[in-house]
């Protein structure tokens, strides 16, 4: 295997626990250069948030390496600002 897609909630971490074995694991990938990505379906954390979660319990991720489920939305969201149309201030005569 080259590459991972690794379930945070309840493999790596559950709560504020982290899963024995967990920072380990991670720490193989990054030894033997395997690229992975963790995906959490909690939307209630910006990908900044968990990160900084899982260093706080010994777990080194970047928040480049998260995927949330609210990224998906939040991207939807700023597409459909940048394509929505201004008002205009003129008044119709």
């Amino acid at each position: 295997m080259k590459n991972f897609i690794i379930d945070m909630d309840g493999v790596l971490v559950q709560g504020n626990q982290i899963i024995p074995g967990a920072d380990e694991f991670i720490k193989r990938l990054r030894k033997q250069k395997r690229k992975f990505l963790l995906l959490t379906n909690n939307p209630m954390y910006t990908p900044r948030d968990l990160a900084h979660r899982l260093q706080a319990i010994g777990i080194q991720i970047e928040e480049d390496q998260i995927f949330s489920s609210a990224l998906p939305r939040r991207h939807s969201c700023i597409s459909s600002a940048l394509m929505a149309k201004p008002l205009s201030s003129e008044k119709a005569a």
